[in-house]
């Protein structure tokens, strides 16, 4: 992708060099990196290489849809001050309800072609785009500034409104085939450059995401959405492609009040594993949706985004609605931990999420792996793994001391329990009130070593102050607990 230039290699290669000498400071955080008094609608960044062949710029370029303005680009390994305006040129300026990215190629026929979707509203001029596109070159070929890249979208009286975008994975030196959509007549795939599209077959659907498997498998890809009947939506349901969504198989989700998939994650090293949010529970298949194993329960907070790392595929991450909630899995989903920003930090609730693979240093050929964020009024934010594992089978890390904790705190409805074990352990969880009654008991019964996410229906509890405590396990301190109506 284009030449990094300003690159301010000294520092990050003290950083590198401190890494290396105390290995205590390759510690994961969640850091501000620009745009902070922004709503961020879609975020997107340039994919690097998985497969191991790392090189200098493969993951340079980030881009946030920006509330009420249009798209900003900046960059994966920069700290937030190198964001640009970059358009498009309407007036005035449309929402972009999705971005996506399709890059292709090493050294001199390296590109990127950037889409932006919007959501067209009765009124709009009925020649306004649904879909533009920007080009990107590292050397020669002069760049497209923006161009509608939508020809078959509008085709009849209906006008499309686009919710989903996604690229297979670059390969060779030409644009990787095809690109992917869905819109609210179901889904639909282009012809090189995002343009000439056509319906796929797949019954009438919406859908909020779509996800792919790396170009090594190449054909595969997953997508989270509902089915729908005329107007009516009937349920929540996932949805698979094996020939690079030609065709679609359904798969649907009949749980009560379940009516929406809000978000998909397909595993980078094998295509029949993927995760599903259907509102505030994930659920997990590794058998090509023949069977699902429900492993988070969020009560009543949704999913709104999943990801996995592509350095490590044991590694998901769930964002919820809500509060800043950014919950991680070093297990393919059995467990989860709530990770925190920074100290001094407060990010606002998570709108969307997306995954780079970046260099550390150019040309040192070390993989980093970047979770970019997107939020609500607070701009684009980072969990950035240095140096994170590279083995598929690299043993995930122990907790340094036992410890719970327990949110949201105040409570209504239901708690979800973070419980870190340094040893295996019977885990029972209890709930007392201030005269040491109890008043909740569970029994979850025996955990390893690790870490563990619990979840604890409260709604019955009359509101007040309890003690929740961790039957058996000295190390672990009560929490207070707080019930509110």
């Amino acid at each position: 992708m284009p030449m990094i230039s300003g690159y301010s290699v000294f520092p990050q290669a003290a950083l590198l060099l401190s890494c290396m000498l105390f290995p205590s400071l390759l510690l994961s955080q969640v850091v501000p990196v620009g745009l902070q008094d922004r709503t961020i609608n879609a975020i997107a960044a340039e994919q690097g290489d998985a497969d191991g062949s790392w090189f200098s710029g493969t993951a340079n370029l980030l881009f946030a849809a920006v509330q009420g303005e249009g798209v900003y680009q900046g960059w994966t390994w920069h700290d937030g001050g190198k964001w640009e305006f970059i358009g498009p040129p309407l007036d005035p300026p449309s929402d972009i309800t999705t971005l996506g990215v399709q890059h292709w190629g090493y050294g001199p026929r390296d590109g990127l072609h950037l889409y932006a979707g919007f959501d067209w509203r009765p009124g709009s001029p009925p020649d306004s785009p649904l879909l533009l596109r920007r080009e990107f070159y590292a050397f020669g070929s002069a760049p497209a500034d923006w161009v509608r890249a939508d020809s078959g979208l509008g085709k009849g009286e209906d006008r499309w409104s686009i919710s989903a975008l996604e690229s297979f994975y670059f390969t060779g030196h030409t644009p990787p085939q095809p690109l992917l959509s869905w819109t609210d007549s179901g889904a639909v795939r282009s012809g090189p450059g995002g343009f000439f599209w056509e319906k796929t077959i797949c019954p009438p659907s919406f859908v909020l995401d779509i996800d792919v498997t790396p170009h090594w498998f190449g054909d595969h890809a997953w997508a989270a959405g509902a089915e729908y009947q005329g107007t009516q939506l009937t349920n929540a349901a996932a949805f698979r492609s094996t020939d690079k969504g030609q065709t679609w198989k359904v798969i649907p989700f009949h749980e009560p009040d379940q009516s929406w998939a809000t978000a998909v994650a397909v595993s980078p090293g094998h295509p029949d594993t993927a995760w599903i949010s259907v509102m505030g529970d994930v659920y997990r298949t590794v058998d090509n949706g023949k069977h699902w194993r429900l492993v988070l329960n969020q009560d009543t907070k949704g999913i709104i985004a999943l990801a996995t790392d592509p350095l490590n595929p044991s590694h998901v991450y769930a964002a919820g609605s809500g509060e800043f909630t950014l919950l991680h899995s070093t297990d393919l989903g059995d467990s989860w931990h709530r990770i925190y920003p920074d100290v001094g930090y407060e990010p606002r609730e998570i709108s969307c999420m997306t995954v780079a693979l970046m260099d550390t240093l150019p040309m040192s050929r070390l993989p980093r792996f970047g979770l970019f964020l997107g939020t609500r009024g607070t701009g684009v934010w980072v969990f950035d793994m240095l140096f994170g594992p590279t083995s598929v089978s690299a043993p995930a890390p122990l907790p340094g001391r036992e410890r719970l904790t327990v949110y949201p705190n105040p409570a209504e409805g239901a708690v979800t329990i973070e419980l870190q074990l340094k040893n295996t352990h019977s885990v029972v969880l209890e709930v007392a009130d201030l005269l040491g009654r109890v008043v909740l008991r569970r029994e979850f019964g025996m955990r390893e070593a690790g870490w563990h996410g619990f979840h604890l229906p409260t709604g019955k509890l009359i509101p007040g102050s309890y003690l929740l405590r961790a039957v058996g396990i000295a190390a672990v301190a009560p929490r207070q607990l707080q019930i509110t109506r």
